[in-house]
């Protein structure tokens, strides 16, 4: 898209949001994502038109790395299992 739009002269129509969120546990995260998915689900139903250039629209959640942590151990594959093949 970026090199396209470059090549065009246009900018990519683009939108983000980034948060951090904590659950108390999976069933507060579990109704986070039914919250989630009623709240998409009725915005996209209420913007939606066959008319007009399709959008991709991707929310994700997953853990976050802590970045006061050291990052994980990473080991050739050689050393790791022995140094066999």
């Amino acid at each position: 898209m970026i090199t396209g739009s470059a090549r065009a002269q246009q900018r990519v129509a683009t939108f983000a949001i980034d948060a951090e969120i904590r659950f108390a546990g999976p069933a507060e995260r579990a109704a986070f994502a039914d919250d989630l998915t009623a709240a998409v689900t009725e915005l996209v139903g209420r913007h939606h038109s066959e008319k007009g250039r399709k959008h991709r629209l991707v929310v994700a959640v997953h853990p976050a790395l802590d970045s006061a942590a050291p990052p994980p151990r990473t080991e050739p594959a050689a050393e790791r299992d022995g140094g066999g093949v």
